[in-house]
């Protein structure tokens, strides 16, 4: 789970790491049929594996499912934008490919000429994203879209890499994203409407409205940044990227709309206080 830690050693430099990832990806298929074993084995586009293999293939494809990595900037949903010009060369230790989602559905594209089998997305809406739009409304439309048009590459599912309590100050993005999965005809709006009354009760549809005035108040954009988050940022986790979050720092805009918060939310704790005490156990919680 890294990047630049290929061995350049002559007989390791002999092939890409893609080639090796298959490699093994074959003994493992071949130590199974031996065994008996019918488990199917899913593998990964991410960082070097970007790149698709140059001299081997996967023998048995009915084993495997690609995986795709789509870790990207959440502005906009998936968007059919086509990569311009060639794709980058691969070159050992040296990994240094953008955020861009045409570019990766262009490597996708690549690894499918001689890849057959099932593929599914692997996304990142709650891994920090989530905390970029504290009222959940801006992220979930987003989120919503990319469901709804995720078969549309090819994919067949999502897995979601996340913080598993992305539930403050809601579920609804979690239950916004499992429907998408299986019903495409969802529209935003009227799952709002099914959602709050049922989560919040009597006063739903004012939560519902309270959350995303509290979205464009954070206003989501402001806080993102294409190379990292607020939450690397303030943790340091991304040491290698001197690249400095101005959007959120030094946005007089963005500064006034924060300070409307606290008053925001002030207002709106007497409907919170007034629903604690609802006999509905779930709503009041």
């Amino acid at each position: 789970d890294a990047n630049n830690n290929q061995c350049e050693c002559p007989e390791c430099s002999k092939k890409i790491p893609s080639d090796f990832y298959v490699m093994l990806l074959n003994e493992i298929d071949e130590e199974f049929k031996r065994r008996g074993i019918n488990m199917r084995v899913v593998f990964i586009m991410y960082n070097d594996t970007m790149w698709p293999p140059e001299s081997e293939k996967l023998l048995n494809e009915d084993r495997f499912t690609l995986l795709l990595a789509l870790s990207r900037s959440y502005n906009q949903s998936y968007t059919n934008e086509k990569y311009q010009g060639e794709l980058p060369k691969y070159e050992r230790n040296n990994y240094n490919l953008p955020r861009s989602f045409p570019l990766k559905i262009a490597f996708y594209d690549e690894w499918k000429k001689n890849f057959k089998g099932k593929s599914i997305a692997f996304e990142y809406h709650f891994y920090t994203d989530h905390y970029n739009d504290p009222g959940y409304f801006d992220m979930a439309k987003i989120l919503l879209e990319d469901m709804k048009a995720i078969g549309d590459f090819g994919f067949s599912g999502n897995i979601s890499d996340q913080t598993q309590r992305a539930f403050f100050p809601t579920g609804f993005p979690m239950c916004l994203m499992s429907e998408a999965l299986f019903d495409k005809s969802i529209e935003f709006d009227d799952f709002v409407a099914d959602y709050f009354p049922a989560a919040f009760g009597e006063d739903g549809m004012m939560c519902a409205e309270y959350l995303s005035g509290l979205s464009k108040l954070f206003d989501p954009v402001s806080l993102r940044d294409e190379s990292r988050t607020i939450v690397e940022e303030d943790t340091g986790i991304s040491k290698t990227d001197k690249k400095q979050i101005s959007a959120w720092k030094n946005n007089p805009e963005a500064a006034k709309r924060f300070a409307q918060i606290p008053k925001y939310v002030e207002e709106f704790l007497p409907v919170i206080q007034k629903n604690m005490n609802t006999n509905n156990t779930c709503q009041a919680r």
